[in-house]
Order: C-alpha cells, then sequence, then structure tokens
C-alpha cells in the first residue's frame, strides 16, 4: 500500500501516482484514523467501527421508546435492521470529495448518532421538550386512541424514573463512542475495485468520470468486497484538512499537477 502522511492542513493536492489519477477504476472513500488499524487488516467487511454496535442501537431504542421511529441510529446506521449495522460501502471516482468526507470527526454516521443522543439527553433534561412531545402524542391518540406504541411512549414519557434510566443509558453509549474517536484525524483510502460490484450504476458511473465529473455519482457495494488486498493507497492527515475545498473544475492530470505545484 502507497502510504503518505500530509502534515501541512493547507496541502490541496493530490497525493498519489498520475496512474491512480487516470485509473477510473480506483475509487476514493475517506474516514477516520480510529478505524484504520482494523481496516488495513482486516477489510471494511464485517463490523466496520472499532466500538460495540449496541451502543448505537441503546440510542435508536431510547427515540422509539419515546415514539421517534426515524432516528439517524436507525434509519441509517442500521439500515432497516433492526439491530445489524449496513452492509454497504461509500465510495467516490473524487479523492477530494472522500477527503472532505474523512473531516466529519469519525464519520457523518458517529457524527449524526452523537446528536442523536445529545438531543435524547436534552429531552430529558428539558421538561418543555419532553411535554411537549407528550403533548403531541396524547393529542395523535385523540384520532386513533388505543395505537400501541403511541400509548407507551406517553406512559414512558410520564416516567421519569424510566426515562431517566434510559437517557443513562445513552450517555454511557455516547461516551464510548466519543473515547474511540477522540484524537483521531483524516484518511483516506485509494480501492482497486471490480466491475460487477456495482451492477448498471457502474457504467453511469464510468460515463460521468469520462467526461470529467468524478464526484457526480455515489459508488457503493458489499463491504465485504473489500478486502485489505484492495486497499493500494492511503493518505493521511494527523493535523486536519480542508473540508470545503471540492475542485470540480480538475478533470486532467495535468491540472492535479498545477494544483500540486501550487501548494
Amino acid at each position: 500500500m502507497d502510504t503518505t502522511a500530509i502534515t501541512n492542513a493547507n496541502d490541496r493536492s493530490f497525493p498519489f501516482s498520475r496512474a491512480l489519477f487516470e485509473n477510473p477504476y480506483i475509487v476514493y472513500h475517506g474516514t477516520w484514523s480510529a478505524y484504520a488499524q482494523r481496516i488495513e487488516s482486516a477489510g471494511f467487511g464485517g463490523l466496520a467501527l472499532p466500538f460495540d454496535h449496541n451502543e448505537i442501537a441503546a440510542i435508536a431504542d431510547a427515540w422509539e421508546q419515546v415514539g421517534i421511529l426515524d432516528s439517524y441510529a436507525r434509519a441509517v446506521f442500521f439500515a432497516g435492521k433492526p439491530n445489524a449495522p449496513r452492509g454497504e460501502l461509500s465510495m467516490t471516482g473524487s479523492f477530494w470529495h472522500a477527503r472532505a468526507y474523512a473531516t466529519d470527526g469519525g464519520g457523518e454516521v458517529v457524527r449524526m448518532v452523537l446528536k442523536d443522543a445529545k438531543d435524547f439527553e436534552t429531552l430529558c433534561s428539558k421538561d418543555e421538550q419532553r411535554l411537549a412531545l407528550k403533548a403531541r402524542w396524547q393529542e395523535g391518540l385523540k384520532k386513533s386512541p388505543g395505537h400501541t406504541p403511541t400509548v407507551r411512549a406517553v406512559e414512558f414519557l410520564g416516567d421519569q424514573a424510566a426515562l431517566q434510566a434510559t437517557c443513562t443509558r445513552v450517555t454511557d453509549a455516547r461516551q464510548a463512542i466519543e473515547r474511540v474517536v477522540d484524537g483521531g484525524f483524516p484518511v483516506v483510502y485509494g480501492i482497486s475495485v471490480e466491475r460487477p460490484w456495482f451492477g448498471k450504476t457502474w457504467d453511469r458511473y464510468l460515463a460521468q468520470w469520462e467526461d470529467g465529473h468524478r464526484a457526480a455519482l455515489e459508488l457503493r457495494c458489499s463491504r465485504d468486497l473489500v478486502s485489505p488486498d484492495r486497499i493500494i493507497a492511503k493518505a493521511q492527515y494527523p493535523n486536519g484538512t480542508d473540508q470545503d475545498f471540492l475542485p470540480t473544475w480538475i478533470r486532467t492530470w495535468d491540472e492535479a499537477e498545477a494544483l500540486s505545484q501550487g501548494n
């Protein structure tokens, strides 16, 4: 694996070779350094995050107890499966878009799950929010009396002891996740992929790529396909990097190289 460490947080260059830049079968995934050891030893398959997935489930379950079934943790991380992490890996043909994603403090999923946790803790500590949600469900019961999930949510929101016990579990889960990602930094992997992994999406991707629009289409495939030998390049940014720089105008190696020379 071609590995480079970029210590200048203002460095916007493409850190790999021309061969990689000009190869549409090399795509990029941005992630967080806390996950690097496991990714490089076992690939992206299986459990992708280095903490107990029950911690994320605890946050999703807490929201369901108060009647919110579409928390970010449930809707995105578990992707419709009760307690199983989503099985697809997201990638892009643009190194810079992957780099921007990598700045997201442990990843978008983790950031939003932590927001879910903090929002639930706020609900527990702010009586006006709790009572407003309870009143909302009570109003709904006037139209649909006996709706079991709503009845349970109303009862739960009125049970301070049960609410506090659940809030404690949520706080514990949040702190465990934060301990994993604190002190990390962005990492971008270059990944060698195969056309059949993406079905018809690949033809659309390739057409966009050949037209210079490398970030126009997100690529997703099963995590289990991306074994360690598929990871051929790694750029790490121990001092962070620019999350807003997305040079969509760069289509050729000469343009990428000119950008590098400008650093």
